[in-house]
């Protein structure tokens, strides 16, 4: 009966990822923290719906901005997965070559890290406020003012248009990553 070792650790491996966890702690609490300082001001205001409704807002665009942007980068990280699953690795043991595909399960979860993580940071440099000014967009009241050149009411140009000019940055933001990710792993 031989003794199989297990998998070698890199030496600081779990140094790393105490380090990342104590990190990742510190972040959450302070999101924590500012989110608790802000619900004890609106309410000492008598305002906790506003609160509430710019959270949420918030909230939910982030995560929509996520899942779309990660889902669209997982796709497009597709064609470059199907790419490296052809590529053969090489082992040489002793005079023993041994040559074996990339496994298609290090390939899945290779591109749902990647779009994971392009994805959380593509939101996080969403700007604050963001939530709110795509609410205000979607149900901003007519000014009644008129504008003289497009014949259409001011709120379009007030409330409207910085939103679709934000979603089209945040658009072409996404679509150039998804390029350059693609390119990359060509």
């Amino acid at each position: 009966m031989s003794d199989r070792p297990g998998r070698p650790r890199l030496p600081g491996s779990r140094w790393l990822f105490v380090f990342l966890g104590g990190l990742g702690l510190l972040l959450l609490s302070r999101w924590g923290t500012s989110l608790y300082v802000d619900h004890l001001w609106y309410s000492a205001e008598g305002r906790s719906g506003v609160y509430w409704t710019r959270v949420l807002s918030e909230g939910i665009l982030r995560g929509a901005a996520a899942l779309v942007t990660g889902g669209f980068l997982y796709l497009a990280l597709g064609p470059v997965a199907r790419a490296f699953a052809h590529l053969r690795i090489r082992r040489k043991l002793g005079d023993l070559v041994i040559q074996e595909r990339l496994p298609a399960r290090y390939l899945r979860w290779g591109r749902a890290g990647i779009a994971a993580l392009v994805a959380f940071w593509v939101t996080a440099a969403l700007p604050s406020g963001v939530g709110l000014q795509l609410l205000l967009a979607l149900r901003a009241p007519a000014t009644g003012i008129v504008d003289p050149v497009l014949e259409g009411d001011l709120a379009f140009l007030l409330f409207r248009l910085p939103a679709l000019a934000g979603v089209l940055g945040w658009a072409m933001v996404v679509g150039f990553l998804a390029l350059a990710l693609a390119v990359a792993g060509y």
